[in-house]
């Protein structure tokens, strides 16, 4: 019964985040679940899950702390800032008929996983996200209780369970909406998803360059 709560705690905690996140994972829902369907949704979000998963594994045993060194944010994001720009480049050149030909052959679910757990964990910020939610969730309960850090790690499963329930609701959601759009129109939320790919690249060189590296130098 005593961990009732944490469950709780963690699963409305994870409902209420998932409404206010609308990074470039948000919109590759939108677009997998109109264009592949429901099921192709589903496996997306399990791979951001799975990801999500890998984080706090890191965060848990410590492993944020080599996230927090600026040469490793700094690679990481050259890296991350890389792979939007070339996922974004690819999405926004593609063209109508090739899209027509490839709309009737869905991702494969394998192929949706691995989307959504690369797109996932290549966001430098997903981290730092994380980082805040298990500080959050520590400072819920009190460290004189019995099991607090069993009470946590509940929080937090349950926390992941409840984020994956509102994705799980919107490729659902999504997927309804879809039978009343168009090819064409689905085709241009392809170039939407393209400029946040893009947008998001951006931002990770400005962050990386400006932000990460005087901090490289100062410490070099």
């Amino acid at each position: 019964m005593e961990y009732i709560n944490p469950a709780w705690y963690g699963w409305f905690l994870g409902l209420g985040v998932s409404i206010l996140l609308f990074g470039p994972a948000f919109f590759l829902l939108v677009n997998t679940s109109i264009k592949d369907g429901f099921n192709k949704g589903f496996f997306l979000s399990l791979g951001v899950c799975a990801s999500d998963f890998l984080m706090v594994f890191a965060i848990h045993f410590g492993l944020s702390d080599y996230y927090e060194k600026p040469i490793f944010q700094f690679i990481f994001g050259l890296v991350a800032a890389t792979a939007m720009l070339i996922w974004g480049l690819k999405t926004m050149n593609g063209k109508y008929k090739n899209f027509l030909k490839d709309i009737h052959f869905a991702s494969s679910k394998k192929g949706s996983v691995i989307k959504g757990f690369m797109l996932n964990i290549l966001n430098p910020f997903a981290f730092i996200f994380w980082t805040t939610i298990v500080a959050n969730i520590s400072g819920h309960f009190d460290p004189q209780e019995s099991n607090y850090q069993t009470k946590i790690l509940v929080a937090v499963i349950f926390t992941l369970i409840g984020l994956l329930t509102m994705d799980t609701l919107k490729a659902f959601t999504f997927n309804k909406v879809g039978k009343f759009i168009s090819f064409r129109n689905i085709f241009s939320m392809n170039k939407i998803i393209g400029i946040i790919m893009l947008g998001a690249s951006a931002y990770f060189y400005w962050h990386t360059f400006f932000e990460v590296f005087p901090l490289l130098s100062v410490n070099g």
